[in-house]
């Protein structure tokens, strides 16, 4: 039976990969802030980009 991995790769933790990744928890929610607002362009590129990662269309 097969699980989608490839030949030869070790089944890894999330801890395991975060740690080879260099990933580290947040401390603070304003980590996630942006340093200056996004213009109505920027959010509409933004939206754009994450309904189509999604699979979904932006109706106009």
């Amino acid at each position: 039976m097969t699980d989608g991995m490839p030949h030869g790769t070790a089944h890894r933790t999330l801890d395991e990969l975060a740690e080879e990744q260099g990933v580290t928890p947040l401390t603070s929610l304003d980590e996630l802030a942006l340093s200056e607002p996004l213009s109505a362009e920027e959010y509409e590129e933004f939206l754009a980009a994450a309904m189509s990662a999604r699979g979904h269309q932006r109706r106009a």
